[in-house]
């Protein structure tokens, strides 16, 4: 006779490899695409507002982590977006 089973935990992720990604912008928190203020093809500084998210009446702004090249985008506003979902790429 064994003891206590516990089972196996999957790991928790909002999106496969969102997370490491290299260059992924990502929400900080589930809500809805309200303005994109970078284009393709646009060089950015760290630091520089990318998009604005609108979650419970209240704006929060992605910042560049990093400075470089937007790559691409994967939302357009007025999409709802889930926590560690991919916004765009910076390259």
């Amino acid at each position: 006779v064994s003891g206590p089973v516990t089972p196996a935990l999957a790991p928790i992720s909002s999106s496969p490899g969102a997370a490491t990604q290299r260059g992924a912008e990502v929400a900080p928190l589930g809500g809805v695409v309200q303005t994109i203020h970078v284009n393709v093809g646009q060089v950015i500084n760290e630091g520089d507002k990318l998009i604005s998210l609108e979650a419970m009446k209240m704006v929060t702004h992605v910042i560049a982590r990093r400075g470089g090249k937007v790559i691409s985008i994967a939302v357009k506003a007025g999409d709802p977006v889930d926590a560690g979902q991919v916004l765009l790429t910076i390259g």
